[in-house]
């Protein structure tokens, strides 16, 4: 958002004075990244994107595998802003090679 190719394109900009992990845009609008497990608390969303909830060593593990869908059902589902209109997409990638 702030590249010189993007602002000529679009209006939005970032706030000043904002965290990397957690920013607000000119236009209300807001970015919050945590990791899986992290704190979500009084925070709510129309789309959650989940990249990589897992790294491919780990969802061999039951019990990691356990704490991400533990993290998911009891703190992130909670998160939507409106249930039946809000988003959730994961994102998994798996190195090839």
């Amino acid at each position: 958002m702030q590249a010189g190719w993007y602002q000529p394109i679009f209006s939005t900009r970032i706030a000043d004075r904002q965290a990397v992990a957690d920013f607000m845009t000119t236009k209300q609008g807001a970015r919050m990244s945590t990791s899986v497990g992290g704190v979500l608390t009084g925070r709510g969303a129309d789309l959650i994107i989940i990249d990589d909830p897992l790294k491919p060593d780990e969802a061999l593990s039951e019990t990691r595998r356990k704490t991400v869908n533990d993290w998911y059902d009891n703190s992130l589902l909670s998160r939507l802003n409106d249930k039946t209109k809000g988003s959730i997409l994961s994102l998994c990638s798996a190195a090839s090679g």
